[in-house]
């Protein structure tokens, strides 16, 4: 979710990444072994003057994730597995 290309969605709010974080977490299986954190990043951009149009500056916004795995909870899960 954090990587920029051709082709991948980029989420710009954090509503919309923690719904997609949950999903996927839940399809795998592992949202209480998974903790995650959201970082929202508000980057300006300053845009040039063109023709009639006068100079500006953009905002854009990029939410970040990062997930922590939550050893006690992964250990209890491993223990109930008989691993």
């Amino acid at each position: 979710m954090n990587k920029r290309g051709k082709g991948r969605v980029v989420y710009r709010t954090i509503d919309a990444a923690r719904e997609k974080v949950a999903s996927i977490l839940a399809d795998k299986r592992v949202a209480e072994v998974i903790n995650v954190e959201y970082i929202e990043r508000i980057i300006e951009i300053p845009k040039r003057k063109y023709g009639d149009k006068p100079a500006r500056i953009e905002l854009t916004t990029r939410v970040q994730v990062k997930p922590f795995i939550n050893l006690p909870t992964l250990k209890k899960v491993q223990e109930s597995l008989g691993c």
